[in-house]
């Protein structure tokens, strides 16, 4: 305290407080507070109050276990191993996915119809598709085919029908087969006619049988009626039979027809007929020749490449046949030069290619000959061995404004918006074709020489400032703010 300073400053009091309640600083800005509690415009409700929930129950009142009158109902059903095993199956499934995975569906998708769907049924399910190889030479019969084809099935159907006809009358291995009881005393394993308790003789049996083959179906059941009237219930078995074996023939029906002859669906029905699946292995295999293949020594032949030209290309570029003959290319410029020497003139070609895949790729090949084939061959391969990546905006125009320059030859390629398209002279056009370019403008104000013209081109597409690179040179971040504000769809 200083000495001059009057007294009456002690003993005055302060106008201003020392103590001041503290008060968070803020900006001067409308949002509010942090620490200030969040209160939601409209009160919170349950699911049960708004009528979201159902009352459900548990998954084991639904899914009772077996009551003991149950048992025993199930044990006059099934084996003590059985029971274990059913025991075994239900304890390892637990009630509650019981109660949400194996529900009844009610969508669209769901069956009218009750099924495990274990097997296929042929009237309601698709056709099975055959598994392995299929006929290449399949198709669809022609009427004449089809003709001929319904004509033998009618023929072997009506033999289907007359055989189970006779096994009917016959009925021994019919009845041994299928196990058939016996409409006279019960008891499966022989037929009505060889049943001890039948009163029909064996002579008036094989008479009856002559009835039907010479005399027919009228006669015979009339002499039937008067025989033994338990021959009217055994027409009903006949039918059946009839039936069957013309379910049978129907098997080997079809409207399709390959190298073979007609693609039956179940090639086991009949011996030796068409089928859909490869041939079988040979059964004198030539070791020598196996063993020439392991080697290297015996080179397998492309059909589509059967001299081999493409061979030395996909050595050198790893591609495919398949890629190599998917690739764009067109000879742009072809020129016939006659050279005059002291053994007269001789012509020569020059041909300008170029290659590309559609999809950013592009090459320029040249090659000069005296034949016309191997010259364009040779100019194609050196264009598509020359590919390189040409930058793309959005995959369908070039970045800005790019100019080249290639003798007296200036093009001007300029960058366009979509749906603008290539406004432009053919070689230009045929080059953005190849390289998957779809908008673009382009200008050749001085001279137009085919061969400079492809060329300065292609220096121009090669040559474009990427704006990625600038700004990574300059050491600042680029962002395409097309793509920022409509989401990438321009």
């Amino acid at each position: 305290m200083s000495v001059s300073r009057p007294a009456r400053c002690l003993l005055s009091t302060p106008s201003i407080p020392t103590v001041r309640p503290r008060i968070r600083c803020q900006n001067f800005h409308a949002s509010s507070k942090l620490h200030a509690r969040r209160r939601p415009r409209v009160a919170s409700l349950k699911a049960g109050e708004m009528g979201l929930l159902t009352n459900q129950l548990p998954a084991k009142e639904i899914y009772k276990p077996y009551s003991e009158r149950e048992k025993i109902a199930v044990e006059r059903q099934y084996a003590p191993e059985q029971l274990e095993a059913i025991e075994a199956g239900e304890a390892a499934i637990d009630p509650e996915h019981l109660k949400s995975q194996g529900q009844m569906r009610t969508d669209l998708g769901s069956l009218p119809y009750l099924d495990d769907l274990s097997q296929n049924a042929m009237f309601v399910d698709s056709k099975i598709e055959k598994k392995g190889a299929r006929d290449s030479s399949e198709r669809m019969m022609t009427p004449d085919e089809y003709g001929e084809h319904l004509a033998n099935y009618m023929t072997k159907t009506g033999s289907h029908i007359r055989a189970g006809q006779r096994r009917s009358w016959e009925l021994e291995e019919y009845w041994t087969r299928d196990k058939k009881p016996c409409f006279h005393c019960g008891q499966p394993g022989h037929s009505e006619l060889s049943c001890p308790n039948n009163a029909i003789s064996k002579a008036e049996r094989e008479d009856l049988i002559s009835w039907w083959e010479t005399k027919g179906r009228a006669q015979a059941m009339q002499k039937v009626d008067v025989l033994n009237p338990v021959y009217r219930r055994m027409e009903r078995q006949v039918d059946e039979a009839n039936t069957a074996d013309a379910m049978r023939a129907y098997k080997g029906f079809t409207g399709w027809i390959g190298s073979k002859g007609p693609i039956i669906d179940d090639p086991s029905t009949s011996v030796g007929s068409a089928t859909a699946l490869a041939p079988k292995l040979p059964t004198k295999i030539d070791t020598d020749e196996i063993a020439r293949i392991a080697r290297g020594e015996v080179k397998k032949v492309d059909p589509r490449d059967p001299e081999g030209q493409w061979d030395k290309l996909r050595e050198e570029t790893g591609m495919s046949l398949n890629e190599i003959l998917d690739l764009k290319t067109n000879s742009l410029v072809t020129n016939y030069v006659s050279n005059q020497t002291r053994l007269g003139k001789v012509k020569s070609l020059y041909v300008l290619t170029i290659a590309g895949d559609g999809k950013g790729r592009l090459g320029l090949g040249e090659a000069k000959g005296a034949e016309n084939e191997e010259t364009r061959h040779n100019s194609r391969m050196d264009a598509i061995r020359k590919m390189r990546p040409i930058p793309r905006y959005e995959d369908r125009t070039i970045y800005g404004q790019v100019d080249a320059k290639v003798a007296a030859t200036e093009v001007t390629l300029m960058a366009r918006p979509p749906g603008f398209g290539l406004r432009c002279q053919h070689l230009i056009f045929e080059m953005c074709r190849a390289a998957g370019i779809h908008d673009l403008a382009a200008r050749v104000p001085r001279s137009r020489n085919k061969m400079n013209t492809v060329k300065a081109a292609y220096h121009a597409l090669m040559n474009q400032r990427i704006p990625d690179e600038i700004a990574r040179g300059r050491g600042i971040k680029l962002v395409d703010v097309r793509k920022v504000y409509y989401g990438g769809r321009v």
